[in-house]
């Protein structure tokens, strides 16, 4: 029994060995994780940061596009006093230019209808010739 005892204590500490190296090598692997988080964190926080400094440039150009927008818009605005006067600028443009086309189109056919009339004034004086 003793040799049993023996060869049980044996067992026992050579487990209690292995579970200590098992929770030792656990150990490492979770600091060893724990690393590559930390330093993955700290390239994308770098990352970040580089980008941020790239974007700083075009930001402040976005920025004065923003502001010349704005002052053009203001330009407008006060030129044309909003823009429900300027719809109404267009809406009388577009009737002055209906109504030259109406005179237009109204002095060509009064035109040809001149003519016509000569051309028949003419046929009917050769007429009176011919007779």
């Amino acid at each position: 029994m003793g040799e049993a005892n023996g060869s049980l204590k044996f067992r026992n500490l050579v487990k209690n060995q292995e579970d200590t190296s098992m929770e030792k090598s656990f150990d490492v692997v979770v600091l060893a994780e724990t690393a590559r988080n930390l330093d993955k964190k700290t390239t994308t926080k770098r990352q970040v940061t580089d980008l941020l400094a790239e974007l700083q440039p075009l930001r402040q150009r976005h920025q004065v596009q923003l502001d010349v927008l704005a002052r053009e818009h203001a330009k407008l605005g006060s030129s044309a006093s909003g823009s429900g006067d300027l719809e109404q600028q267009v809406e009388k443009f577009r009737a002055e230019v209906l109504d030259m086309e109406d005179k237009t189109v109204a002095s060509q056919v009064q035109l040809q209808y001149l003519e016509v009339l000569e051309k028949r004034a003419q046929d009917a004086q050769g007429d009176e010739k011919f007779l």
